[in-house]
């Protein structure tokens, strides 16, 4: 992990020397030199990361190196936030002194510590490899994994593949849409040889998907490297392109009209500790790419961490339990012995008993399965349990003292918790005995939680502890259909994540008066995810404050009724399910840059001036408006505009005339499935950017664009690429 984490430092450094706010500030030396030291560090790290499974002075020593990575990180980032807020204003205010005079400080101190640490590395030999230079965003040749399957014989997966299988045959092959269907278990639980069994399964061929494509992704998710290895899996040799734009349209068009499969394997989460992991900006600029396959294309995702799964899938998660008792015998025992050779008598007790353990201690550390018969949350109770927590079928809580000898309250090292009182379909539906409320109240965790996630709970109302988990990172709710409200969530201060799934009763996320109190509401939210939530009618009850000042990203699917407040900082803005007030409030959004809009049935024209003031925004797509007449026809700037869908809209019948020329940066423009379309506009003619253009399900519009002889020929002549008509 730490070769990732110092291969992004790296490049951050990289980018700030080329900053004219290093030179303002006078750090410019100080940041050369610690660009040498860290590459000299970087030729020893790969097999530093190796040695240190059994040198302990060496793990150490990491753990030296990645604690500074980190403070260093956080130098550059708040470098990189300053030098954006002093364009157009003076460097010389006394407040930018004093700043640059203590990050100048500050870098001087990490230097210093990064060349004591650079000078440990000499007395553990270790060899050299290349630099970092050379290997930025790379994954250690040791973590990298591939499609083949590396075991003799596998054991206990077998029910696994088959259901995954038949998604990928079945449910995956109707949808429209890309399907991303997560895998989600501990490490070395078997997600990796689960992926490889169902990549390589004689029914998952060619025959049902065009191509299949494996990619490792490890600890840093980079988009342009995942992009280069699709290319690289499809043309059979290396991709040398260095731009990112290049490799996207690149893809695009390796993908288009193909129904793929794709496999991430080993994908981690950013969070505090892995700053360089999926994010849902990241995740956002992937998906577009990959959206371009044909109906029916895949990815396996396979990965440690809920929030991963919670990210990108588009399905409920499938969470690898561990091995059975004789499974994991069989398993150590091919490994022992050999598939051929006799077991020594003496040697099967101590392997039988290692296989035993094995099997408690993974359970042990992070997952507590059903709680059928002859479990108890009682075995919690003196367990110092660390890292996440899984508690599964809570409606077979036997007494209320039961759940309160969990003790979840003094478990300081928890992380990340997960309850659930879904019942699997094999399960008798018996009335609980202790309702969830009073189940969910006692199971208080500590306030050091950073993540928590609430499954099937049938309680009305959540308790009121969630509000002072100060510490809360993320919070997921999931199918809680009798919840009517929520508790004070919009004072948790470090709050980043919230995702409501399937809360039919909800009718605000916050609904406080905070007694007329000026005050900071989600102070820290970055991404809020809503789906099926079909009564909610607005984010707060009471408008007032400082609202959602940091959040980015916004997922809104299936709310029919919601409406939304000035949300000043939104930069991805992603609607399922439109109404009309709520497309009203998208011209207050000024900070977006990627606006998709799909399945307004009802709605027949966008509100005037909706466009107006969208001047960051880079793409656009609307889709599936079965209704929409008409495109607002009013001045517009658009000035950043990079791509452009539209989609499903059949009584769609022409497309805007004015204010093409405002789109001087349109490079992709595409029209799929409007039937009624007669002719394009003649300002396609002023859009001198664009390089291509894609029509099809267009039948009058592709008639009029026919090469030579159509109507509208003339007005796309000087577009380098276009696609007009099913191929």
């Amino acid at each position: 992990m730490v070769d990732a984490l110092l291969g992004v430092a790296f490049e951050n450094l990289m980018s700030l020397l080329q900053n004219e706010f290093s030179t303002i500030s006078g750090i410019s030396s100080n940041a050369r030199k610690l660009s040498t030291t860290l590459d000299l560090i970087k030729t020893v790290l790969e097999d530093a990361e190796k040695k240190q499974l059994t040198d302990r002075a060496i793990k150490v020593w990491l753990q030296q190196l990645k604690d500074a990575v980190y403070v260093l990180d956080d130098i550059l980032d708040e470098c990189s936030i300053k030098s954006n807020r002093l364009k157009g204003s003076s460097a010389f205010k006394p407040k930018n002194i004093i700043f640059r005079h203590n990050i100048g400080n500050r870098l001087k101190e990490i230097t210093s510590r990064i060349d004591e640490i650079a000078d440990m590395k000499n007395k553990f030999l270790l060899q050299e490899g290349v630099t970092a230079k050379e290997m930025i965003g790379e994954v250690a040749e040791w973590r990298q994994t591939s499609s083949i399957i590396a075991e003799p014989k596998v054991y206990g997966r077998e029910e696994d593949k088959e259901k995954i299988v038949e998604f990928l045959l079945n449910q995956a092959r109707d949808s429209d849409s890309l399907s991303v269907y997560p895998i989600v278990g501990l490490g070395g639980v078997g997600k990796t040889t689960l992926t490889q069994l169902v990549y390589n399964d004689p029914r998952v061929s060619t025959v049902n998907f065009h191509t299949k494509i494996w990619v490792c992704v490890s600890e840093v998710f980079s988009v342009k490297r995942i992009l280069c290895s699709i290319i690289e899996s499809i043309e059979r040799q290396k991709c040398d392109a260095l731009d990112l734009d290049v490799i996207q349209r690149k893809v695009q068009e390796l993908l288009h009209g193909k129904r793929f499969l794709l496999v991430l394997d080993d994908v981690w989460n950013k969070n505090e500790e892995l700053k360089f992991g999926l994010s849902q900006e990241k995740w956002n600029q992937l998906k577009s790419v990959l959206s371009s396959g044909s109906k029916g294309s895949s990815c396996l995702v396979s990965t440690r961490d809920e929030v991963v799964a919670s990210i990108m899938g588009t399905c409920h998660a499938h969470h690898l339990s561990g091995l059975s008792e004789n499974e994991c015998w069989l398993l150590f025992k091919q490994y022992a012995f050999g598939n051929d050779r006799e077991e020594p008598v003496e040697l099967v007790e101590i392997g039988k008993e290692i296989a035993k353990k094995v099997r408690g201690v993974a359970s042990c550390c992070t997952s507590i399965g059903s709680l059928e018969k002859g479990n108890s949350l009682a075995e919690l109770r003196d367990l110092n349990l660390g890292g996440e927590l899984s508690i599964k079928g809570l409606n077979n809580v036997g007494s209320l003292s039961e759940a309160q000898e969990a003790n979840l309250m003094c478990k300081k090292d928890l992380q990340q918790l997960r309850l659930s009182w879904e019942i699997t379909s094999h399960e008798f539906t018996n009335t609980p005995a202790v309702s969830a409320e009073q189940v969910l109240e006692v199971l208080q965790p500590h306030s050091n939680l950073k993540r928590m996630e609430i499954w099937y709970y049938e309680g009305l109302l959540l308790p009121s502890w969630i509000s002072i988990l100060s510490n809360l990172v993320s919070l997921q709710l999931w199918n809680c259909n009798n919840c009517v409200r929520l508790p004070s969530i919009g004072k948790l201060q470090y709050l980043k994540r919230l995702r409501l799934y399937n809360i039919r009763n909800l009718k605000y996320l916050d609904d406080e008066c905070h007694d007329g109190m000026e005050v900071r509401v989600f102070p820290s939210l970055e991404v809020l995810r809503l789906t099926d939530l079909a009564n909610i009618e607005g984010l707060l009850k009471v408008e007032r404050g400082d609202v959602f000042p940091c959040l980015s990203t916004l997922e809104i699917i299936s709310c029919p009724k919601l409406g939304l407040p000035c949300l000043p900082s939104l930069k991805h803005l992603i609607v399922n399910g439109c109404n009309n007030e709520l497309l009203r409030s998208i011209s207050t959004f000024r900070s977006l840059t990627i606006l998709d809009l799909s399945g307004g049935e009802g709605i027949t024209s966008f509100s005037e001036g909706m466009f107006t003031n969208l001047t960051f925004l880079q793409t656009l797509r609307i889709t599936q408006f079965p209704k929409l007449k008409e495109l607002p026809n009013q001045p517009f700037n658009l000035a950043s505009l990079e791509r452009l869908s539209i989609s499903l809209c059949n009584e769609l019948e022409s497309l805007p005339e004015q204010n093409w020329e405002s789109l001087q940066s349109l490079r992709i423009l595409h029209i799929w499935r409007c039937e009624g379309l007669r002719w394009l506009p003649e300002g396609i003619r002023h859009l001198t950017s664009l390089e291509y253009l894609e029509i099809i399900g267009c039948p009058t519009l592709e008639e009029r664009c026919k090469e030579g002889t159509g109507e509208d020929w003339d007005k796309i002549t000087h577009i380098p690429k276009l696609k007009i008509g099913w191929p």
